[in-house]
């Protein structure tokens, strides 16, 4: 399955809200050319840690605050970062 690209320039991030399982949330992203264009991207999955919940604090419960599980997380996902707008960025930037 290939994730479609949604790029900085052509999208903006509007908000986030709780999503069914198995996903924590969804981010609500808008094409910047047609507003009325809107996509959710899940992102998250429940049942499994995260270093910290920056979203909604629903799954705080779930917040390990563990500095060497981030940093292996971060080194295994580094590619993530690259992906604008993709359900691995989301969990990089507001979960790890």
């Amino acid at each position: 399955m290939v994730t479609p690209v949604y790029s900085f320039d052509e999208w903006t991030l509007v908000d986030f809200e709780p999503a069914a399982y198995p996903h924590k949330y969804r981010a609500i992203i808008r094409n910047n050319a047609a507003p009325d264009w809107v996509v959710r991207i899940p992102f998250g999955r429940r049942g499994y840690d995260q270093y910290h919940d920056q979203v909604f604090g629903l799954f705080a419960n779930r917040d390990h605050l563990d500095p060497q599980r981030r940093a292996a997380y971060r080194a295994r996902h580094a590619r993530d970062r690259l992906d604008e707008f993709s359900p691995g960025y989301f969990s990089m930037r507001y979960l790890w």
